[in-house]
């Protein structure tokens, strides 16, 4: 008996892709043994308690994704699941979710969601197939399919309608609402191309009063200390791959080179991460004293590690970068708000035009071009920095988490 077929609303080659891609491959290394294995329990409920029962959906813990459960949770009016592949101990997730699962492969993590009558499933897109499931679940038992995009193909490939992307735009076309990081005009532009119409809503990792910490105190008179914190793609991974923007080696000189301290504070997804695979920027240690290159932290551990700082930097390698530009235009990455819990006025090259005008334009951050990357100390040493801090304190007062919860819940509750 054959079973019955499955992403029925997709073209036969992109079913096809995504069974050979997803299915019959392995999932990427560094899970090690798993340990949330406990069977999800209220998979066909859609209240849990009188409480709306929401799985979320992705591959790694992300801290975007812990931001939306806390809020949440808070609330008190939701029951959450969160499955994933590889979960962290030490990222605590039961401080987020009432539960929590690894899948062992997609073969589970598709019996587990295509069936689950919930009351929503939110998917990062990223993998592709995370989003095809919310949308299966959609088909297969009318939950909500709320697709959460980290960043989009659109904007990642140079082609915006090659075969990848328009599995991408069919997952948009069917989910019941869209949930991004992305200015107006960038969806817009999606709409345009894509042809899709369903709601969406920007949502972003906004800062976290309980985790805020004071701003610092700088007055130029010593070498200005900076860091800069998140994913950093292993240099021979992102030249094999076409990940450039991951080169780091610019950033450490120009810092370290022209009288200013740089710390990377890396992110650490995976539970078995291949530290050793970073020794290139190790390494660069022994040739700048100033640097540090460090593992890091839960994202709620993060601002107390950063705030020992002077200036957090957001720095791409744009120039060598294969990727589309646009998606450096319309990136807000979720490290900006880290920074702002951290108390650190935030240094915004002029090519991420979106980041740019929130951190520099809002008044707690400074500009600079990638083309001087290494003027930045000096600036950092002639800048206002009362100023800065009094302006970020502002900023985080009114714009924080508490706001998410609310947006959620229109989502969650469609007219």
């Amino acid at each position: 008996m054959t079973s019955p077929q499955r992403f029925t609303w997709l073209d036969a080659p992109q079913r096809e892709y995504l069974r050979k891609t997803y299915f019959e491959a392995p999932m990427p290394r560094g899970r090690a043994e798993l340990v949330y294995r406990d069977p999800p329990a209220h998979m066909d409920q859609r209240l849990v308690d009188g409480k709306r029962h929401v799985v979320f959906c992705s591959y790694y813990l992300q801290p975007a994704i812990c931001k939306k459960a806390w809020a949440l949770r808070k609330s008190g009016d939701y029951h959450l699941t969160f499955i994933g592949c590889c979960i962290r101990q030490d990222h605590a997730p039961e401080r987020f979710f009432d539960q929590c699962h690894e899948a062992r492969d997609y073969e589970e993590l598709y019996t587990l969601l295509a069936s689950a009558g919930v009351w929503a499933v939110v998917s990062v897109i990223q993998p592709l197939v995370n989003g095809a499931l919310a949308v299966e679940a959609a088909v297969n038992t009318g939950a909500l399919a709320v697709v959460d995009i980290n960043d989009s193909l659109y904007y990642m490939r140079k082609d915006p309608n090659d075969f990848e992307c328009q599995i991408e735009a069919r997952i948009l076309k069917r989910a019941s609402a869209v949930v991004h990081k992305m200015p107006g005009w960038g969806v817009e532009r999606m709409r345009a191309d894509w042809r899709f119409e369903t709601p969406d809503w920007q949502v972003h990792s906004l800062p976290e009063p309980e985790i805020f910490q004071p701003c610092g105190v700088y007055d130029g008179s010593r070498d200005p200390a900076f860091v800069f914190a998140g994913g950093i793609i292993p240099y021979h991974i992102a030249v094999a791959r076409g990940h450039e923007n991951h080169i780091m080696d610019p950033l450490i000189h120009a810092v370290c080179g022209h009288g200013g301290a740089m710390t990377f504070v890396v992110n650490q997804n995976a539970r078995e991460m291949f530290w050793q695979e970073h020794q290139r920027y190790i390494d660069f240690q022994n040739v700048y004293p100033a640097f540090s290159f460090e593992k890091g932290v839960p994202f709620f551990q993060l601002p107390a590690k950063l705030a020992a700082h002077d200036f957090a930097i957001y720095w791409e390698n744009i120039p060598e970068s294969s990727y589309n530009p646009d998606h450096f235009a319309i990136n807000m990455a979720t490290k900006i708000f880290s920074y702002v819990e951290a108390g650190l006025p935030i240094l915004v090259h002029t090519q991420a035009p979106y980041i740019h005008e929130t951190v520099v334009e809002g008044g707690f951050g400074l500009s600079y071009e990638l083309k001087d990357l290494e003027k930045t100390p000096d600036m950092a040493r002639a800048c206002d920095y009362e100023t800065l801090c009094r302006n970020l304190k502002a900023y985080r007062d009114h714009t924080n988490s508490r706001s998410v919860a609310m947006m959620l819940g229109e989502i969650f509750d469609p007219a």
